[in-house]
């Protein structure tokens, strides 16, 4: 969860940088981010629900790869529509909280359910390293390698993802 928070949070962050300096108009930097939300609350219930049809690893295996292959897909875009329909994207498949805490709630032992859930609040507000990282990339070697480590955080997620054992 940390992981994809740090993803999300760089991407979101840094996508006005990233569509100013493609010439995007500000109006449709506004837009995209709240379509960019949006797609979040709308896929939620789904989330919820490919947790309860697939379980915990593969409906987290499915969002945390998309998101991986759609950040890193983002520097590569040639035009403006391409690169707000790829950011809006990101936001349909990346927000796993419902998988996250479910499985919280399935798994963990009910005498620290609570403490739990707190845990995994706090490894996701860790996520705040992610602009400073990225703004260091993005001084020292180019925006769009912000991008990459982004990316790479989402893929990394995955990977973790594939090691569980449910």
């Amino acid at each position: 969860y940390m992981l994809r928070g740090m993803c999300t949070k760089g991407t979101v962050g840094f996508f006005p940088l990233i569509a100013v300096s493609r010439n995007v108009d500000i109006s449709l930097i506004g837009i995209a981010i709240s379509i960019h939300f949006v797609l979040g609350a709308i896929t939620k219930p789904i989330m919820g629900y490919l947790y309860d049809r697939l379980g915990a690893k593969l409906a987290l295996m499915v969002p945390f790869f998309l998101t991986g292959l759609l950040v890193f897909a983002i520097p590569f875009t040639r035009n403006t529509i391409e690169l707000l329909t790829v950011f809006v994207l990101v936001g349909a498949v990346s927000h796993v909280s419902p998988i996250i805490l479910t499985a919280t709630a399935d798994f963990a032992d009910k005498n620290v359910l609570t403490s739990s859930v707190g845990f995994i609040y706090t490894c996701h507000g860790l996520n705040f390293l992610s602009p400073l990282i990225g703004g260091v990339i993005a001084n020292e070697v180019g925006i769009d390698a912000s991008y990459f480590f982004y990316s790479f955080s989402a893929l990394l997620g995955f990977w973790f993802v594939l090691k569980m054992e449910k």
